[in-house]
């Protein structure tokens, strides 16, 4: 850009300098044509705005505000807008807002989802220790899936589908541990465009029924 020149950008209220090699100075113009922001010698590679109160931007060579004294609230070009001008303008408005909708749409369903499958790890947690620990003290399996039931089946079952719950429980005579494997499918699998995955967890406890049944385990 050479001095004396110009580059008026309309309809417009964010502008960079990307891929640019020198600074340049940043008028924001309102619809009557007054500067209404300044931004003095901007380097390369930089974003400036959004201007709200902005329709058009002008660029001038770095140095070119100081030396023509502009300041905010002159009027550099213009009168007032024409109609059509306003209609372009709110037509901008509308564009940006059927741009930036659907971006700020994904990201609240994407805290909706990830916050719905958190809360529903919670509750399965829960109910893998109460498997383990049931399965620690009794060594029967089907209680301990009995009472891993109990957290999903109640308030669990707002975030959880109860019907695919399945408990899988073991223990290790060497490391005298209790553990429980729980898997549940959330009630709600598919949301907007994401995908919710089963939930996985495992809890271990001490298998007390070693000490309350010591001869079963004689010899081991």
């Amino acid at each position: 850009m050479q001095p004396g020149e110009a580059l008026l950008l309309y309809p417009c209220r964010t502008v960079h300098t990307f891929f640019m090699r020198f600074p340049v100075d940043v008028v924001f113009l309102s619809g009557k044509g007054e500067a209404v922001r300044i931004e003095k010698g901007v380097p390369p590679w930089r974003m400036v705005g959004p201007e709200r109160r902005a329709c058009a931007v002008l660029e001038l060579p770095a140095g070119t505000v100081d030396r023509a004294e502009i300041g905010v609230g002159q009027v550099l070009i213009g009168g007032p807008r024409s109609p059509r001008g306003r209609l372009e303008e709110k037509g901008q408005v509308l564009v940006e807002f059927a741009l930036a909708l659907p971006l700020f749409l994904l990201f609240v369903f994407g805290i909706f989802s990830a916050g719905y499958w958190g809360l529903g790890s919670m509750f399965v947690q829960d109910a893998a220790y109460e498997a383990a620990r049931r399965y620690a003290v009794t060594l029967d399996p089907d209680r301990a899936a009995s009472y891993a039931m109990h957290p999903i089946s109640r308030w669990g079952c707002v975030f959880l589908d109860p019907s695919t719950c399945r408990v899988e429980v073991d223990y290790s005579r060497e490391a005298g541990k209790a553990h429980a494997r729980v898997a549940v499918e959330p009630r709600i699998k598919d949301f907007y465009i994401f995908r919710m995955p089963q939930i996985r967890r495992e809890a271990s406890c001490v298998l007390e029924y070693r000490f309350r049944h010591p001869e079963e385990f004689v010899g081991l």
